[in-house]
């Protein structure tokens, strides 16, 4: 069946210790995905007397059902039939191709789906399923995605990468939807990601960079203060520009401007006009 995400003190019930199950959640407002940090809190627990299945992934994805997009549960973690799309994955079932492990997919595929990728690979002493919450930085720049794990309770630590290429030409756009899916299958887990917080850069003129962040239901906008660029925003991405007119505050070397996170979509860039 298909079960829907718990959100509670920003930490966000992808799977909840049943069976066959599969769920998604997104960002409502598409995000800028060519170069990005994410970090997340991930922590996996097998339920009394099973077997710990299957996993989440977390996800950039422009896929035609937007926010609405949800793949197949078991070990298609709740990615498999998302199309357009770059994955980082985390598989606790043991049984998996490959084991409880790691890996990264493109377009909805999986160690264990009908188109799969290469078998997980374990994330060195790190245990995925142990209870553990587990920290989780994700740089993507470059066309290379580089992860870190951290189990926040013995300190034990994992660094991968992998490179998937130009991020918009496998999701079809500079920008996309930001999220997560999860999935179980015929064995099950409590599975929850929380302290959620995604920021981008953006490459400007004269190799100026433009970035965003989360920060208690704002959007912190920044950028040198050694530049003379001026910020401009527009309603969608394809323009038309206009400078914002706020006062930048100055902040350790940076000018930083802080736009509310919710209502209507807003694009920023640098322009030399």
């Amino acid at each position: 069946g298909v079960s829907y995400p718990f959100v509670t003190n920003n930490v966000w019930t992808l799977t909840d210790g049943n069976g066959s199950e599969a769920s998604s959640i997104f960002y409502v407002v598409p995000q800028y995905i060519g170069s990005f940090v994410a970090d997340f809190t991930y922590t996996g627990t097998n339920t009394a007397g099973a077997t710990p299945a299957d996993g989440v992934t977390f996800l950039v994805q422009n896929s035609p059902a937007g926010t609405n997009a949800l793949g197949a549960g078991g070990g298609d973690l709740g990615y498999y039939g998302i199309g357009n799309s770059l994955a980082f994955e985390i598989n606790v079932y043991t049984g998996a191709n490959g084991g409880s492990g790691i890996q990264f997919g493109t377009d909805g595929s999986t160690p264990d789906s009908t188109t799969p990728t290469a078998p997980y690979f374990a994330p060195g002493a790190i245990i995925l399923y142990s209870g553990d919450p587990i920290r989780v930085h994700v740089v993507y720049t470059g066309g290379v995605m580089s992860v870190t794990l951290t189990d926040t309770v013995n300190n034990d630590t994992y660094s991968t990468s992998h490179t998937f290429g130009d991020a918009a030409s496998i999701v079809g756009s500079e920008i996309g939807y930001v999220g997560f899916t999860g999935g179980t299958g015929g064995d099950d887990a409590v599975q929850t990601v929380g302290n959620f917080s995604f920021s981008y850069t953006v490459p400007g003129p004269a190799g100026v960079s433009l970035a965003a962040a989360s920060a208690s239901g704002n959007i912190v906008i920044s950028w040198p203060t050694n530049s003379t660029l001026t910020l401009q925003g527009s309603s969608v991405v394809t323009g038309p520009y206009t400078n914002v007119t706020t006062t930048p505050t100055v902040v350790n070397g940076t000018n930083q401007v802080t736009v509310p996170e919710s209502g209507a979509a807003g694009f920023f860039k640098l322009s030399s006009n």
